[in-house]
């Protein structure tokens, strides 16, 4: 018969050995489950909580990708508590739980130097991403993870803050305001599509006419949308068999009858043209004509805005014009977006052609507005004047050939234009992507803003806290302790 005290220890040593099993079975879980259920996200801007659009997104890819994580030493070190970053290798797991085709690969290379040849042959800098499939591959600097953004000059590039912050200091004396965004959903996520979808549109901007050249921001948005970008003379070259659309930006002087035949000749043939005009610019015949072969003409003037709801503040020619809701190019942004188009002119659509072209209106003035001519001192109404609404951005299309032309009256497209109200690039891409011939998985995704919030007090509050924080607090706990020493010594 076993005594008391022998149950008793054999009793412990089961216990002891049971509660062992757990932890070990509690480990094992821990360690193969996914890190959603194992690493919640308990930041306050949710850094590593994918969006919906990626979460279903995702799931899509039928193929095998490797996302490539570059960490020197082998050790991920890329989150920071004081910038609000997030750790890369954690966020880059949330990917892979989406589909079982999407791997995540950390590479060492410092032990592994040839590694980045393939992708690099002047080495990548340490936490760079490359994401690649059977197809091709493609490479995300660590400095495009981030950028900062002002609301006087729009967005910064990471790897251009400092240059950036040096010149304004020194040509205006202070440091403007800026905010730093986590980039990285929109750069993985436009990655993984790159690599899988079956098709690159290539589009290109004419030249040669004192066309305005796109910045180096809105050139990376189009690259980010899985587009290439390319420049374009036809006074050397012909249209490139591989174009799906031809952009001509802001052009100060017109373009002569052959390039005009072989943009007829282009859009014939099932083409794209996305043009934007300023109505200051002089006389273009050959391209207005290219313009009415599909019914559309300028209206002579700038327009003048009378809604004050549908300008910006006080500037009456800065115009806020409506988006239409039946295009599928601005409808997903109408509600959410604005369009700034200073210095706008009209576009008249259904005018006489011979070809079967149905014309979109995408933007528009109230009927409040009004057109001044170009010479014009004042923004007051003339004898001259057109009465509104205008259309500012229409598009045509030809449904007998498939040929789309998409005109905007206005230089709509910079940085500095884009930072008045941050809609016009998520329009530009809208609409350029729209007429282009590609299937996308996804469109840009909106970065997250993480910079650091500051409590800024004055010195007679920073005093007071320090008075509060270093005297009366430790004193009310000393008196306190004296209190409750006194009544029990009287006990």
């Amino acid at each position: 018969m076993l005594n008391k005290r022998t149950k008793i220890g054999a009793y412990t040593l089961v216990m002891a050995a049971v509660v062992l099993a757990v932890i070990v079975v509690i480990n094992l879980f821990a360690l193969n489950a996914p890190t959603k259920y194992t690493k919640l996200d308990v930041t306050s801007l949710e850094l590593y909580t994918l969006s919906d659009t990626t979460a279903e997104a995702i799931p899509q890819i039928d193929e095998d990708i490797v996302i490539y994580l570059l960490c020197s030493g082998g050790e991920d070190a890329s989150g920071s508590a004081v910038n609000n970053l997030p750790m890369l290798s954690v966020f880059l797991q949330r990917y892979e739980e989406l589909n079982d085709h999407v791997k995540l690969q950390i590479i060492d290379p410092v032990e592994n130097p040839a590694f980045t040849d393939t992708y690099d042959s002047d080495g990548l800098e340490n936490y760079s991403i490359i994401v690649e499939s059977a197809k091709r591959f493609k490479v995300i600097d660590f400095a495009d993870l981030y950028y900062y953004y002002s609301e006087s000059y729009g967005k910064i590039p990471s790897d251009q803050y400092s240059s950036f912050m040096t010149y304004m200091y020194y040509y205006s004396g202070t440091y403007p305001t800026v905010t730093l965004h986590f980039d990285g959903e929109s750069q993985v996520t436009s990655a993984l599509d790159y690599v899988t979808t079956d098709h690159i549109p290539a589009v290109y901007m004419l030249e040669g006419h004192g066309e305005t050249a796109f910045s180096e921001t809105l050139l990376t948005n189009i690259e980010n949308d899985n587009m290439t970008a390319a420049t374009l003379n036809l006074l050397t070259s012909t249209v490139p068999e591989d174009a799906e659309c031809i952009i001509i930006n802001a052009p100060t002087s017109d373009i002569n009858t052959d390039e005009a035949a072989m943009l007829s000749e282009y859009l014939a043939g099932g083409g794209k043209v996305f043009l934007t005009t300023v109505y200051t610019s002089p006389d273009l015949p050959n391209l207005m004509g290219v313009m009415a072969e599909y019914g559309l003409s300028a209206v002579d003037g700038m327009i003048v805005e009378g809604d004050s709801n549908m300008h910006y503040n006080n500037y009456p020619y800065y115009l806020l014009p409506s988006a239409s809701t039946s295009s599928s190019l601005t409808a997903s942004l109408a509600s959410s977006a604005y369009m700034f188009m200073p210095f706008s002119h009209g576009i008249l659509s259904g005018g006489d052609t011979d070809k079967n072209i149905t014309a979109t209106s995408l933007f528009s003035t109230s009927s409040s507005s009004y057109t001044i001519p170009a010479s014009a001192q004042t923004v007051e109404k003339t004898e001259t004047s057109a009465d509104g609404p205008f259309d500012t951005a229409v598009i045509a299309e030809d449904s007998d050939t498939g040929a789309q032309i998409i005109w905007v009256g206005a230089p709509a497209f910079s940085d500095n234009m884009d930072s008045m109200t941050g809609g016009n690039y998520q329009y530009f891409i809208s609409m350029l992507g729209g007429i282009v011939e590609r299937d996308r998985i996804v469109y840009n995704i909106p970065a997250n803003e993480v910079s650091s919030s500051y409590l800024v007090v004055n010195e007679t509050q920073a005093t007071l806290w320090s008075a509060i924080l270093i005297v009366i607090i430790p004193l009310i706990f000393a008196v306190i302790g004296i209190a409750r020493w006194y009544v029990r010594r009287r006990r």
